[in-house]
C-alpha cells in the first residue's frame, strides 16, 4: 500500500470551461477534486474569443441553429446530440446570465454577433473578444470560496485507474510539491482539452497536447474521429512563428481576405464569401498561399471603425499592436494553424465512455455534434450543456465508495531523458503539420506513419518516468491521427485528401480504436 491517497465523489480533470462547470455543478452533490497541469487559467477556454454560441433571439430558432450545425458537420453529425446541444443551450445559457453572468448587452439587449457558417446572429460575447476569458474567470470566482471543491494546480496526471472495464481513479505527480497522488473515485471526468498543440502550427496554449485523449486510450476508451483537426482560417503569420488567433467574428463586423495581389478571393469560392464555414475558408487560403510568394494572406479590416474595433476586439488590436500592426488600418499577415480537436475520446449523450465511471466532456470528447467540422462557437456551448449531463449520468450511476488497492510506482523525471523528448516532440510537430495538414494524401500519409515507427523504439513500454510518458503520449496521438486519416479514403469536412477529393457515403460513419492500436470503422446509425 502506499500514502497520499484522497478519496473523492468526483474526481475532474481539466480547468477549461467543461471541467470548471462541471465542478461547479457536481459541487452540490459531494466532494470535487478539480486537477489543472498548470494554473486554473491556463486553457483553451480562457482564450477563446469567438463567444457562445446559443438561440437566444426571437427571430432565431432551435431548427436554425440545428440546421446550421448539421451543415457544417457534413453528414457525420449526431443528430440527436445536436438538438440536446441547441436546446439545452439556452438554458445553461439563462443559469449564468441568473447567476450574474454579464454578457455584452446594449439596453438591455444581448449584442449577438454573427461568425461563419451562422445563419443568424446568435453569438454571445463578455468583453468583446474576450468571452472565453470572462466566462472562465466567472465560474472561477464561482467555485473559488465552494468549500466541496478542491483545486490541485501543478497536477500531471500520468494514469488513469482502469481494469479495462471500469475507472476508480487517477495517478497525479505534482511538480512544486514533488509529490505523487493518487485520486480514488467513483467519478472521473475527463475535460483537459484537446491535442492542437502537438501540431507546430497552432493557436492554442502550450498545454493543449492531448493528456486526457491519451490517458482514456491506455485506460481502454474508444477514441474517435482524430482524423478531424479543425484549422483557424486566420491566425497572425509571422517569421518567427510567434501567432495569435484572429476570432471570426472580424470577418463577422466586415473584414476581408485579399491574397497578394490585394485581391478579394472569397467571394469566387462560396456564396458566403468570407463567412463560409472554417473548412471552406481554411483551404481557399491554403490554395491561395500555394499559388504565391508570400506565405500569407491579409486580413483587411479597414471598413470596420476605429474605436469600434478597439472596443469589440481588444485584445485582437493588442496582440497586433505588439507585432507592430495598428488595426484596422493596417491589413494583416494572417494564415491557418491548427486550432481545435474535433474527435477524443468517444462518448454518448450523458459524456459516458465505454469505460464505466470514465466521462468526457468539452474538447476531449468525441460526441458526434461537430460531425467532420465544427461551427463557429459551439465549443463553449458544448462545454457547459455536456458537463452538466455528465455530473447526472454520474448521480444516477450511484456515486458511492470505491475500495481499491494502490501500488506505489515510484514516479520519476530523468533529465538525461529530455533531450530526447524535446527532439521526437520537434519531430512529430512538423510531421503532423506536413502530412496532417489542410491537404493529405495516401502516400504522404504512410511515409509519415514510417516515421513515427523510427521515433518509437523503446517507446510503448510501461514506464512511471515523466520524459517517456510523455513520448508515448506524442506518438500514439500522432499515430492514431495518421491512422484514421489513412484509413478514411474521401474528403469530408476538416479532412482532405488530395488523392481522394470527394466525398463518398460509404465512409458515412466513424472511425476509431476498439481494442488499442485496432482502427474500426461504425456507420452512423
Amino acid at each position: 500500500m502506499t500514502n497520499n491517497i484522497y478519496k473523492y465523489d468526483f474526481l475532474i480533470i481539466g480547468s477549461g470551461l467543461a471541467g470548471l462547470y462541471s465542478a461547479m455543478y457536481a459541487s452540490k452533490y459531494g466532494k470535487v477534486a478539480l486537477l489543472t497541469k498548470s494554473s486554473i487559467k491556463e486553457s483553451s477556454s480562457y482564450w477563446a474569443q469567438g463567444g457562445i454560441a446559443a438561440v437566444m433571439d426571437s427571430g432565431d430558432s432551435f431548427d436554425d441553429h440545428f440546421s446550421d450545425t448539421l451543415i457544417a458537420g457534413q453528414g457525420l453529425c449526431n443528430e440527436n446530440n445536436v438538438r440536446i446541444l441547441v436546446t439545452e443551450g439556452k438554458e445553461r445559457i439563462h443559469e449564468l446570465i441568473k447567476l450574474g453572468m454579464k454578457f455584452d448587452s446594449s439596453d438591455n439587449e444581448l449584442l449577438l454577433g454573427l461568425e461563419g457558417g451562422h445563419s443568424k446572429r446568435r453569438i454571445l460575447h463578455a468583453g468583446g473578444s474576450e468571452t472565453g476569458k470572462k466566462v472562465v474567470q466567472f465560474v472561477i470566482n464561482e467555485i473559488s470560496e465552494n468549500t466541496n471543491i478542491h483545486i490541485y494546480e501543478n497536477m500531471f496526471v500520468f494514469e488513469l485507474l482502469s481494469n479495462g472495464v471500469s475507472c476508480f481513479g487517477a495517478k497525479a505527480y505534482n511538480w512544486k510539491e514533488n509529490k505523487t497522488y493518487n485520486f480514488i473515485s467513483p467519478a472521473i471526468f475527463l475535460a483537459s482539452g484537446g491535442l492542437s498543440g502537438i501540431f507546430a502550427r497552432s493557436t492554442n496554449p502550450h498545454v493543449s497536447t492531448g493528456d486526457g485523449i491519451a490517458l482514456a486510450y491506455y485506460a481502454g476508451a474508444e477514441i474517435a474521429d482524430l482524423e478531424f483537426m479543425q484549422f483557424h482560417p486566420t491566425a497572425f503569420y509571422s517569421d518567427s512563428g510567434n501567432t495569435f488567433l484572429v476570432s471570426e467574428a472580424v470577418r463577422g463586423e466586415g473584414a476581408y481576405l485579399l491574397n497578394e495581389s490585394f485581391e478579394r478571393f472569397m467571394i469566387t469560392i462560396d456564396e458566403r464569401a468570407e463567412l463560409a464555414a472554417r473548412d471552406i475558408v481554411s483551404k481557399a487560403i491554403y490554395e491561395q498561399i500555394k499559388k504565391q510568394k508570400n506565405q500569407y494572406v491579409y486580413l483587411d479590416a479597414r471598413k470596420i471603425d476605429k474605436k469600434y474595433f478597439e472596443t469589440r476586439f481588444p485584445n485582437i488590436y493588442k496582440n497586433a499592436q505588439s507585432f507592430g500592426f495598428n488595426l484596422p488600418e493596417n491589413l494583416l499577415p494572417i494564415s491557418p494553424a491548427a486550432h481545435y480537436t474535433i474527435g477524443g475520446i468517444k462518448t454518448d449523450s450523458d459524456s459516458s465512455s465505454n469505460i464505466i465511471g470514465l466521462y468526457a466532456c468539452g474538447e476531449t470528447a468525441a460526441n458526434g455534434i461537430h460531425g467532420a467540422n465544427r461551427l463557429a462557437s459551439n465549443s463553449l456551448l458544448e462545454c457547459l450543456v455536456f458537463g452538466k449531463r455528465a455530473v447526472q449520468k454520474a448521480i444516477n450511476n450511484n456515486l458511492g465508495k470505491t475500495d481499491v488497492e494502490i501500488i506505489n510506482d515510484n514516479f520519476s523525471i530523468k533529465k538525461n531523458n529530455e533531450e530526447s523528448y524535446i527532439k521526437t516532440r520537434n519531430k512529430v510537430a512538423v510531421l503532423l503539420n506536413d502530412y496532417a495538414g489542410i491537404l493529405r494524401d495516401g502516400k504522404s500519409l504512410e511515409y509519415a506513419i514510417d516515421e513515427l515507427i523510427k521515433l518509437k523504439e523503446n517507446s510503448y513500454l510501461k514506464t512511471y518516468e515523466y520524459y517517456s510518458i510523455r513520448k508515448n503520449y506524442l506518438l500514439i496521438l500522432a499515430e492514431l491521427i495518421f491512422q484514421f486519416a489513412l484509413k478514411r479514403k474521401e474528403s469530408r469536412g476538416c479532412h482532405t485528401r488530395k488523392d481522394n477529393s470527394e466525398t463518398d457515403n460509404k465512409f458515412k460513419g466513424n472511425y476509431c480504436t476498439k481494442i488499442k492500436s485496432e482502427v474500426i470503422f461504425k456507420p452512423l446509425d
